[in-house]
């Protein structure tokens, strides 16, 4: 049986706010069909929003955000400081769980009502047989009545030899 957790229990094992996880958006890139997220900045509702995306090579999430995303120095062209978790990551992946359990509730519910239907048609033919099968048997019982009425109406067999 799965737990499922609600959205504040999600929050804390994310360590994220809820209004942080509201801020993180799912979006399907049409080109790839690869799934990413925007998640909007906290302190300047203007920007871009910043897109958090899976690195399949380094098997890690990246940011686009100043801390995810450090500058270049252009003299020595490294990073002026090693890039850092910021919260939009952890909003996303706060947001892609979220997300994976209302899948898994909603497939979940599928799965039983495609089950109950399969029971229903099940009984359902189950009956109709029934029903066949007793009709079945009224007729074959109403012919032994009739069978039975006319051999007893019927004194005898009819013969020329008399």
């Amino acid at each position: 049986m799965t737990i499922i957790l609600s959205e504040t229990e999600i929050c804390q094992r994310f360590n994220v706010t809820p209004e942080q996880l509201a801020k993180a958006d799912r979006v399907i890139d049409l080109k790839t069909g690869k799934v990413f997220y925007q998640v909007s900045s906290q302190t300047d509702l203007t920007k871009e929003p910043y897109e958090v995306r899976y690195n399949s090579l380094f098997k890690r999430l990246t940011c686009t955000c100043p801390a995810g995303n450090p500058p270049i120095n252009e003299r020595t062209g490294e990073p002026l400081y090693a890039p850092r978790n910021c919260w939009h990551k952890r909003a996303a992946s706060a947001a892609a769980f979220e997300y994976r359990q209302q899948e898994n509730i909603q497939a979940r519910k599928e799965a039983e009502e495609a089950a109950r239907k399969a029971e229903e048609e099940s009984q359902a033919r189950a009956y109709a047989s029934d029903k066949e099968w007793q009709k079945a048997e009224r007729e074959a019982e109403a012919r032994e009545r009739r069978n039975r009425r006319y051999l007893a109406n019927d004194p005898a067999p009819f013969s020329l030899l008399k």
